[in-house]
């Protein structure tokens, strides 16, 4: 078994695509962000990459692209041997944060205290959910249109509601402009009733799926089946797109989402854990 590392996005995509999408759907954000740098034709500041592989292919990776955590791959289960071959190649690499799937992160956190005794502290979880067919849900009034720019002060309000509502949901501030931009881009959906009654979004989009979130509706205008029938009218537009699959993310303590997800046809195939590492 061999590790390496680059800082040539492209490079580490030619080399662990195909690992990261045989579960596309919990490596998206990784699929996202590496690809957005190999797009741009040059390096991210201070980007770092690396894997592992044997004679059958990779065996783990590791993505690091400040300002976001460090994230870990490493399947169809923990390596220990990789996963130490990956920390002996990040002594150098200022990472803080550290995020990947459950039983990976178990073992990082296990290895990375025996070989540099940090100390790990917990930061948080979400659940991965994944939709392969779209359901019927029952007729709700109103129709699902594309956001445009003048509804952006209502959705950054939205969306800044959102994060007062459940902190844990999003590690990052709301950027104003970034918003603007994934106006522009068609990125955003509303639901219409009369008015504005719901929002949701494409946040990730992959080779074979499109990961959706920044879903709200109004505390007045809750339990009425609008955020429901603008997922499943997302869901639907997505396949006809020719997307495999449809995924979202959720904090397990949101029993409300949760519920909503399983409504259409969702179902958690994994779970990924942040952690914060110090010496």
């Amino acid at each position: 078994m061999k590790a390496l590392s680059t800082t040539d996005a492209s490079i580490f995509l030619l080399k662990v695509q195909a690992a990261l999408e045989q579960d596309e759907a919990s490596n998206q954000p990784i699929l996202v962000r590496c690809s957005q740098i190999a797009k741009s034709g040059h390096s991210a500041e201070n980007a770092w990459m690396a894997w592992t592989e044997d004679a059958q292919g990779v065996t783990s990776a590791a993505f690091f692209a400040p300002p976001d955590p460090l994230w870990l791959f490493c399947e169809p289960a923990p390596k220990e041997p990789s996963l130490r071959l990956l920390l002996n190649l990040l002594r150098d690499v200022p990472f803080k944060r550290v995020m990947g799937k459950t039983h990976v992160i178990e073992t990082f956190s296990t290895l990375t205290r025996q070989l540099f005794k940090s100390s790990i502290q917990m930061i948080g979880s979400q659940n991965v959910w994944r939709l392969t067919r779209p359901m019927a849900v029952p007729f709700v009034a109103g129709y699902m249109r594309t956001a445009c720019l003048p509804d952006a002060d209502q959705l950054i309000e939205w969306m800044e509601t959102s994060r007062t509502d459940a902190p844990a949901s999003s590690t990052r501030p709301l950027q104003r402009q970034t918003v603007l931009e994934e106006i522009g881009k068609g990125s955003f959906f509303v639901w219409e009733d009369g008015l504005m009654v719901a929002m949701a979004g494409k946040t990730h989009l992959t080779r074979h799926g499109v990961a959706l979130g920044e879903l709200f509706t109004p505390q007045m205008l809750r339990n009425r089946g609008y955020a429901t029938a603008l997922m499943n009218t997302l869901c639907q537009q997505v396949f006809r797109e020719g997307n495999s699959f449809c995924s979202a993310v959720t904090d397990p303590g949101n029993a409300i989402a949760a519920h909503l997800l399983l409504k259409l046809g969702f179902t958690i195939i994994s779970e990924i854990d942040e952690i914060e590492v110090s010496s």
